[in-house]
């Protein structure tokens, strides 16, 4: 192949300095201010690090998580977009953690493509993350290794991950929404603690039952639309319900449910969705 001679030259780097001296001091600030950034991340993992070892019971709290996310979103003064934030502490919080105890994450490698997606996006890159052949296999799984959770495809797979929830004795202790129409689920044996932005599931055993009508339970919009589920073949509904589950006002919306659907499992409270897209 014929190769012209302008075709190969190559032009030469400019000199930033020689021609805006500005931008070179402007990098040099930034090269400041990472360096100081560094020196923090380090202290942070510290303290960190310490909490860990100073901790009874789970590692990880995703409780915990979300509120640090939340307030820092809050408290964010510049021009830095809210999901940019989240994402930032996610990861921070994620290499911190893996310092405390790494995470072992488990999701289904078939049929899903976003799984590890959403796993990434509500763990960080922290953790060691493991593909399984099946739902079945990623919950034998977590069932029988501490420290570990699982990513279900909850849109993907509705009539197995109900079937799921309704015999393991896996709590719900997150979700992830990549979009309306793609919902995740997040399982453990943790129990969360409320954040203060809480959603709490209920699985209830036969979707043609008349729901209680939401003038019937305490609060107002105690019902939450992002995330109920039904499903035709199995006759069940995922029923996610706003506030956590030590909340009296949930307990008492819980209670009437249950003089409603005797065999209503209440699968676990977890902080509200904290991805944004």
């Amino acid at each position: 192949m014929f190769i012209t001679q302008a075709c190969c030259m190559i032009t030469p780097m400019t000199d930033d300095k020689a021609i805006n001296p500005v931008i070179n001091e402007l990098r040099r600030d930034i090269d400041a201010i990472d360096d100081d950034i560094l020196q923090l991340l380090h202290k942070r993992a510290e303290l960190a690090r310490q909490v860990g070892v100073n901790k009874n019971g789970a590692f990880y709290r995703p409780e915990r998580e979300a509120v640090v996310i939340k307030r820092m979103q809050k408290n964010s003064p510049g021009i830095l977009p809210k999901r940019s934030v989240r994402a930032i502490y996610r990861e921070i919080m994620s290499a911190c953690l893996n310092l405390e105890q790494t995470l072992n994450i488990y999701y289904p490698e078939h049929g899903c493509a976003d799984c590890q997606m959403a796993a990434w996006l509500h763990f960080g890159l922290g953790p060691t993350y493991h593909p399984c052949a099946s739902l079945e296999e990623v919950v034998k799984q977590v069932e029988m290794q501490p420290s570990s959770y699982a990513v279900l495809p909850l849109s993907a797979e509705t009539a197995s991950v109900l079937s799921i929830l309704q015999h393991s004795e896996l709590k719900i202790c997150g979700e992830v929404g990549l979009d309306a129409r793609r919902h995740y689920l997040v399982l453990g044996d943790y129990e969360t603690e409320p954040s203060g932005d809480d959603c709490t599931y209920v699985l209830l055993p036969d979707s043609r039952l008349n729901l209680t009508q939401p003038e019937q339970l305490p609060g107002n919009g105690i019902i939450r639309e992002a995330g109920l589920t039904t499903s035709v073949e199995t006759g069940m509904r995922l029923l996610p319900l706003n506030g956590h589950i030590k909340q009296a006002e949930l307990q008492q919306a819980i209670t009437i449910l249950q003089n409603q659907y005797q065999d209503l499992r209440v699968l676990g409270s977890c902080p509200q969705n904290l991805t944004e897209f």
